[in-house]
């Protein structure tokens, strides 16, 4: 995720926009119910039962958690911060829902039915399990209240909205990587295509390094789009360079065309469709 310099309001309006993203796809199953626990596994507490099933299910091949693990992928360190508790455990039962087919995420507890109704058990107790682990992972949340703080402060203090959230979004071009609703209608940044000819080596590397505000309204006056930061190495940054330096301008499609004969007699006024009246 590149850093976009947002100010305060745009984070929060963007959030607001996000946050009210909630409708799941009417394709989909419908998903388990998930009630109260009914089998406890002999682990004590529920989070502890759920740090020990993850254990057993050898979730931290993968995963960080407590600084234990491997960053092959997500670290699961502050995820009671970040997701919702209904959430986490709709993502346990179906994973390729959320995160496609290809996901490296296994399904460890659910199966979708061969007609694609309905969720089947592949595990004992797949509910219970889903609900404790779903307790530990909400315990991990050490950031909790020092957000919920600055997220209650900036909605005192701002009056924005979801309809500009979802403005900022299109701006952005964020659905170029992330699936949504939106799909992005308009070019939101400069065409590249003449890069080597238009700018110097020189300052590309220099904005590449450090991108900043060129437009203070963006690529089209009012969208407010704007070029994020990739923290891109030095090494990318001379490749990208130097990709644009050693661009082949199709040149020869921008040339006059050869008229024809038609054309040309009709270009001196002797063809009949190109006399003039007087």
């Amino acid at each position: 995720m590149p850093n976009f310099n947002f100010s305060e309001a745009e984070s929060l309006a963007l959030t607001l926009y996000l946050t009210s993203q909630k409708k799941v796809p009417e394709q989909w199953p419908e998903f388990p119910e998930f009630g109260g626990i009914t089998n406890w596994f002999g682990y004590g507490s529920d989070a502890n039962q759920g740090k020990k099933l993850l254990s057993e299910m050898a979730c931290i091949t993968c995963h960080k958690i407590e600084e234990t693990g491997n960053l092959l992928v997500s670290d699961l360190g502050n995820i009671g911060s970040k997701l919702n508790a209904d959430w986490i455990k709709t993502y346990l039962a179906g994973p390729h829902f959320y995160s496609g087919k290809e996901t490296g995420m296994p399904a460890l507890f659910f199966k979708v039915s061969s007609d694609s109704t309905h969720f089947e058990e592949i595990t004992d107790d797949p509910v219970d399990k889903i609900n404790h682990i779903t307790i530990y992972l909400s315990t991990l949340n050490m950031q909790e209240n020092e957000l919920k703080v600055k997220y209650e402060h900036a909605l005192s203090k701002y009056e924005v909205s979801i309809e500009i959230g979802a403005d900022i979004f299109r701006s952005q071009n964020c659905a170029a990587c992330h699936r949504s609703a939106i799909q992005s209608s308009f070019p939101s940044a400069p065409n590249l295509s003449f890069e080597g000819e238009r700018v110097n080596p020189d300052w590309l590397k220099s904005f590449l390094d450090k991108p900043h505000l060129i437009r203070s309204f963006g690529h089209f006056p009012g969208d407010g789009s704007r070029m994020p930061n990739f923290n891109l190495t030095d090494k990318e940054i001379d490749e990208i360079t130097s990709y644009f330096q050693n661009q082949q301008v199709l040149i020869d499609q921008y040339k006059p065309k050869k008229l024809s004969p038609f054309a040309m007699q009709k270009a001196k006024g002797r063809h009949p469709i190109g006399r003039s009246n007087h």
